[in-house]
């Protein structure tokens, strides 16, 4: 997506930075391409009929077409691994929930339909030591689960999801992707964000910036079957002196009234992906000395970190893994 005029338009070009061209070509706002698995389409947001909805057109631009909306806007469009469906994230009256559909618009729906039965389960481990999955023990009034994000698991058959539980507590949901139910893997996890899938669909990592709970901010891994606790990959507490307890709204930050000292500012993660032998995890963060942005790479199991300077930059890095290729040069 590239802001154009002071519209955001979605362009293409080659892999070595040639022939790049405007596909979008239109008056209004398009914004967040994600392509399909097979490279033929792109999903993305557009205003064009007056609030956000979800588009898809054809790679070449050709096709232009809104396949899913509802009344009020509609953001993070995610295609499952098949190709088949697009899950996104809708805010119809106002509250955040995820909705899923065929990839051509047909049989738009709620994730978790608000009129039919539904339950929320959680890993627990017994006194006995023995794992089993339990009955969460609250409910959504009126099945209005307060869903952001999706992320569709690498077999297509889970949706990984921030949600809104009861008392107002964040958690970390998966969802079975009909809908029939839904597994609280993490029951409070504020500062949570970059949500992805490890290859093989065992756990999830995430970012977090936890400024009211623990002043730390860093990566986070958990089974995605809620059978362990997460632990942090990476866990950085910024450095100076705590001087002050109140917090300020839009940056987590600990700072001193009346004081020369600098403000104590929590580190930036993001951009975190898993590459595709499951084996390293990367992101972008500000975490060295310098304050500089780099790339970072650490071992799926935890470690040190790995700052790749080459990577140094003012501004966060957006960070892909290449797929492991066919052939000998794989």
């Amino acid at each position: 997506m590239h802001d154009a005029g002071g519209q955001g338009q979605i362009h293409s070009m080659n892999s070595d930075g040639s022939s790049a061209v405007n596909l979008s070509r239109n008056a209004f706002c398009d914004r967040s391409p994600t392509w399909s698995p097979d490279g033929k389409r792109i999903a993305f947001i557009s205003d064009r009929a007056g609030d956000w909805d979800i588009c898809v057109m054809n790679a070449d631009g050709s096709g232009q077409r809104k396949v899913a909306g509802n009344a009020g806007a509609d953001r993070a469009p995610a295609w499952s691994p098949d190709g088949a469906k697009i899950a996104w994230e809708s805010h119809v009256s106002g509250m955040p929930a995820i909705w899923v559909c065929d990839a051509d618009g047909g049989k738009s729906r709620p994730l978790v339909a608000p009129d039919g039965p539904f339950t929320v389960h959680r890993g627990e481990t017994g006194e006995d030591g023995v794992f089993a999955f339990v009955e969460a023990g609250w409910h959504f009034d009126d099945n209005a689960v307060y869903l952001t994000d999706p992320v569709w698991s690498p077999d297509g058959k889970r949706i990984a999801a921030r949600g809104l539980g009861p008392h107002a507590g964040f958690i970390l949901a998966v969802l079975d992707a009909d809908g029939s139910q839904m597994l609280e893997v993490i029951g409070w996890i504020g500062g949570m964000d970059d949500l992805v899938w490890s290859p093989d669909g065992s756990q999830l990592a995430g970012t977090r910036r936890a400024a009211q709970e623990t002043d730390r901010s860093g990566i986070f891994v958990v089974r995605a079957d809620g059978s362990e606790d997460y632990r942090w990959l990476v866990d950085v507490r910024p450095e100076g002196p705590r001087l002050g307890g109140a917090i300020r709204l839009g940056v987590p930050t600990w700072y001193a009234h009346g004081s020369a000292q600098p403000r104590r500012v929590l580190k930036t993660f993001g951009n975190l992906t898993w590459s595709p032998d499951g084996k390293m995890l990367a992101f972008s963060s500000d975490m060295g000395k310098d304050g500089d942005f780099c790339v970072y790479t650490i071992p799926a199991k935890g470690g040190q970190p790995t700052r790749l300077h080459a990577t140094k930059s003012a501004w966060p890095n957006e960070v892909k893994w290449r797929p492991i290729l066919p052939g000998p040069n794989r």
